[in-house]
């Protein structure tokens, strides 16, 4: 039987689910239900992100563990989506040991592969998209996306060397036009790559709400390399390869315009 696998983005629950959860969702959930009409066997990935700075300052908010604040929020998306009728297939939650297990290995065979270095980032950081930003990218300080101002920070981090896969990211594009739809978003891709990719900070040191490197524990794995590796994570990457081997790769990433960057230019990179 010919298979059909796709996978929602990972909802943070910083807050309740919402109306833009539900979109993507019912997105997924509807194309899905096409493949099924046409008689194949399909999978559908959802699940929550559930570690990084965000998290822990809204359970301090509460006062309650980082932990606790994560169970009273992630049970309420599986329910959501239970009485939306949406047929999920599986739903992860970064704070299960499978994913542990995955993004470690994925961390450590970065690391191997001499794409994992130590450095200091100095620069902007906006805690609501948890990411950095250049003074270029944010509107007179502030975040585009979110309108707060961004935190100046310097720290020693780990930094995956991203500005080396330029030509390779480019390639693998003009290989595989149809990688990303809408096509004008190909061209909004592509355009970033050719501006010069900077690498990226792939740990905190000032932060424990998180996966700890496998290799320094005293680092905890930064949110977007933590909450990108969950769809191969679910698929068994790291715990049960016969399965990973058999159900990766899958057929769709859905996902918002405001994490393009993340999944079409650092989550290829970090998979080759």
């Amino acid at each position: 039987m010919k298979k059909f696998s796709a996978t929602t983005p990972i909802y943070y629950v910083n807050a309740k689910p919402h109306l833009g959860h539900a979109y993507t969702t019912i997105i997924s959930d509807a194309v899905c239900r096409w493949h099924k009409l046409c008689g194949e066997e399909v999978h559908l990935l959802t699940g929550t992100d559930e570690h990084g700075l965000k998290i822990q300052q809204f359970a301090d908010a509460e006062g309650v563990s980082p932990k606790q604040f994560c169970d009273k929020i992630a049970p309420l998306f599986a329910d959501a989506w239970q009485r939306l009728n949406i047929d999920v297939s599986d739903f992860i939650r970064t704070t299960e040991e499978r994913h542990k297990v995955g993004v470690q290995k994925l961390l450590q065979a970065c690391y191997d592969a001499g794409d994992i270095e130590v450095d200091t980032y100095r620069g902007h950081y906006c805690v609501a998209c948890e990411a950095y930003y250049t003074p270029e990218e944010l509107d007179n300080g502030k975040c585009k996306i979110h309108n707060t101002k961004a935190e100046y920070v310097e720290e020693e981090n780990y930094f995956f060397r991203l500005s080396r896969y330029e030509e390779k990211l480019l390639k693998w594009y003009a290989d595989h036009p149809d990688a990303i739809k809408p096509d004008h978003r190909v061209n909004e891709v592509t355009g970033f790559i050719k501006q010069g990719l900077r690498d990226f900070s792939v740990s905190r040191k000032t932060l424990t709400w998180g996966i700890e490197l496998p290799w320094d524990k005293s680092h905890v794995a930064y949110v977007w390399f933590d909450a990108l590796a969950n769809y191969i994570t679910a698929h068994g990457y790291g715990t049960d390869e016969k399965q990973f081997a058999a159900n990766w790769p899958v057929d769709y990433h859905f996902i918002g315009k405001d994490i393009i960057r993340f999944h079409s230019v650092y989550w290829p990179a970090m998979l080759m």
